[in-house]
């Protein structure tokens, strides 16, 4: 078997071949990029050097084959082997090469201590009990399975089940227990998953209603300010102020606001006043553009609260507030 490293074949020269300069450049540039190195394998199926037409190269400073040199036709022979990464080049070493990771890579490639996330997160190193548990959810995810796991303080069971997850290429509802976990979880922890994994499916946040500011409501509340208390108007104008630069409409992220604020349920809309298609700025509504987002993600972070309501609107069959997904995580 090759290696667990994702490999690719030499493929033919191309028609058009580069000069051994333009080949230098590009290779020094792959090699520093990509920390590119030359492997070969041996009859058996075992990774080993090539000792023939082919000696090995130093890692960081592959050796560049002359115009004169032909590949060995044995694509099985000689490969390369490179970081993974979604990567596509051209004329390495003088010939036409190309990479794409086409399927998933292996749990314990993926955690190892060379791994994806060991290169992109300081400091990683996988526990035991972390790597047991990432292969479980991975074979519940691949078998259409459920799992109950149990885990102590520090077992790093977000990234466990973080990557089969993400990895396994399917749709991924992750519900936590509490918004503040909610959104440790999309604005810490899965940035850094997707960027060791170079995971480049989008991924969405959606919480439930009255997290989000209702713009008609808003509107309304500037044009009978005269009838309102001193504080309500005080926070009327943060209101107003951070209205006109948010991109999600979430009211937790308003400056200097309290999470009991009054106004609070005067900027939100509840299911009895939300005024639907007929709102005058429904297109932009901030609820409708996040519930958007969510149906057009691969992962969605939502929370138990919003998980049960969904489920009780599916009942009444007029709708839903989650998408439909092949792999559901619940955190609690």
């Amino acid at each position: 078997m090759p290696s667990q490293d994702l490999l690719f074949p030499i493929l033919p020269r191309a028609p058009s071949t580069p000069s051994p300069d333009d080949i230098k450049r590009e290779v020094t540039q792959i090699s520093q990029k990509h920390q590119l190195r030359k492997i070969g394998t041996d009859n058996g199926g075992g990774a080993q050097h090539h000792q023939q037409d082919h000696p090995p190269a130093k890692r960081d400073q592959p050796k560049v084959q002359d115009d004169h040199h032909k590949p060995d036709p044995d694509p099985q022979v000689d490969l390369f082997v490179c970081k993974p990464n979604q990567v596509r080049f051209r004329r390495a070493f003088g010939i036409t090469a190309a990479f794409a990771r086409d399927a998933p890579l292996t749990i314990q490639t993926l955690f190892k201590p060379d791994g994806p996330l060991a290169s992109h997160i300081d400091g990683f190193k996988a526990r035991a009990p972390q790597l047991e548990m990432a292969e479980a959810v991975a074979r519940a995810i691949k078998s259409g399975g459920r799992l109950l796991v149990e885990a102590g303080t520090g077992t790093g069971k977000t990234y466990a089940y973080l990557v089969p997850a993400l990895e396994s290429g399917k749709r991924v509802v992750i519900s936590t227990g509490s918004k503040n976990l909610q959104e440790q979880l999309f604005y810490r922890d899965l940035p850094t998953i997707t960027g060791a994994l170079s995971y480049t499916p989008p991924v969405a946040l959606l919480k439930g209603r009255s997290n989000y500011l209702c713009i008609e409501r808003m509107n309304r509340l500037l044009s009978e300010s005269h009838l309102q208390k001193p504080e309500i108007l005080s926070d009327l104008v943060k209101v107003k102020s951070w209205s006109t630069a948010t991109d999600n409409g979430d009211v937790g992220d308003i400056p200097g606001l309290q999470e009991n604020a009054e106004i609070l349920a005067h900027v939100t809309s509840t299911n009895d006043n939300c005024l639907g298609r007929d709102c005058p700025y429904y297109d932009d509504c901030h609820l409708v553009v996040a519930r958007r987002r969510a149906m057009d993600a691969q992962v969605v972070v939502i929370n138990h609260h919003l998980f049960f309501a969904d489920m009780a609107v599916k009942d009444t069959g007029f709708g839903e507030l989650v998408p439909e997904s092949q792999v559901y995580v619940f955190d609690e």
